[in-house]
């Protein structure tokens, strides 16, 4: 009976060993620098108030600075509600070289990330960057491709208002090495239709070669810069299968070929959510507007899991980008995704 005893707890143990790990990823839009300085990230610090004030001292002057602020006085807000929040995987959209660095300085040591900048594959230019917390999660490799005719190297789409690109990033968990999992970060073209419906079809194609390889869950974060069910959705109708993918660049198909390359798709993980676990904001996007402006707001940021499965959506929030006596972080909204992988 002892025996037997030990047997059982001895399978417990293992099964528990192998258990649903939970993961907490943030995609966010944090424009670009677009009011550069040469203030450093110890000169902001060291300039800030570090009294409290008063409620009296505050009338009349809650949400008064929402125009756009230079980076070196949104990065120290901006890098806290990714620490507050406990992420463990931030995919940024938008950010420069600078950015990207004071980001690195502003979240310490226990952070690391991947990607490039997208204008020459190195530094110049917006970078698609994946910010990883090495105490839970280590990086297996990563590589990017662009959303172009020429995806191996940096180039621009015809009638594209910008060069775009994408970052993959393959990684595991700390805690459990085989809880292995893939993250596309990208940011869309705002300008041209067809340029989105190239980027989705090219990030769609080489996701499904991830995930039949890896048999392991793929997340797609990212601004598409397309709402659902507009007039220009085709990116998130063929990124979530309900539109076929586009011709793609011959030697990008051969090499990314999957048994899956044609019925592999990305599921909204808003939906994917239980309605009770969704919480915050509807819009990630608000500009740089007044509070009572929504002009501005629409539903163009997305967490997307793959359609190969191996995970669950737990929690789903858009969280705030503007608080009552600060200014704004950035014209989009955090959007906050917990769930479980390892399955």
């Amino acid at each position: 009976m002892k025996y037997l005893i030990f047997v059982t707890l001895f399978g417990l143990l293992s099964f528990a060993a192998a258990s649903v790990s939970d993961l907490r990823m943030l995609t966010w839009a944090i424009r670009l620098d677009s009011k550069p300085d040469s203030i450093s990230v110890a000169q902001t610090i060291a300039g800030l108030n570090s009294s409290i004030p008063s409620d009296e001292d505050l009338t009349g002057s809650y949400y008064n600075d929402y125009k756009e602020v230079a980076w070196s006085t949104r990065r120290i807000a901006l890098a806290n509600e990714i620490l507050f929040n406990k992420v463990q995987i931030f995919a940024a959209q938008g950010g420069l070289t600078r950015q990207i660095s004071d980001l690195s300085t502003l979240l310490g040591s226990d952070w690391s990330y991947v990607g490039v900048g997208r204008d020459d594959g190195v530094s110049a230019g917006e970078w698609q960057v994946i910010f990883y917390n090495t105490v839970y999660i280590t990086e297996i490799d990563s590589d990017h491709f662009w959303l172009s005719d020429t995806p191996s190297e940096p180039s621009k789409y015809s009638g594209a208002g910008s060069i775009r690109m994408a970052t993959r990033g393959k990684f595991k968990l700390v805690a459990d090495e085989s809880a292995i999992f893939t993250v596309f970060s990208t940011h869309m073209d705002d300008v041209s239709d067809a340029a989105r419906e190239l980027g989705a079809s090219l990030i769609r194609y080489r996701a499904a070669y991830e995930a039949y390889n890896t048999d392991a869950p793929v997340f797609l974060l990212g601004c598409l810069n397309t709402e659902p069910d507009s007039s220009s959705d085709d990116a998130y109708e063929i990124a979530t299968g309900h539109s076929d993918i586009v011709s793609i660049n011959a030697t990008f198909s051969s090499t990314f070929s999957s048994a899956i390359k044609s019925s592999f798709y990305f599921l909204d993980l808003a939906e994917e959510t239980d309605a009770d676990m969704r919480s915050g904001h509807h819009s990630t996007v608000t500009g740089w507007t007044e509070p009572s402006d929504f002009s501005y707001y629409e539903r163009t940021s997305f967490a997307l899991g793959g359609s190969n499965g191996g995970w669950i959506a737990k929690r789903y929030r858009v969280g705030e980008n503007f608080f009552d006596t600060e200014y704004h972080m950035s014209n989009h909204r955090p959007l906050y995704v917990d769930v479980s992988i390892g399955l």
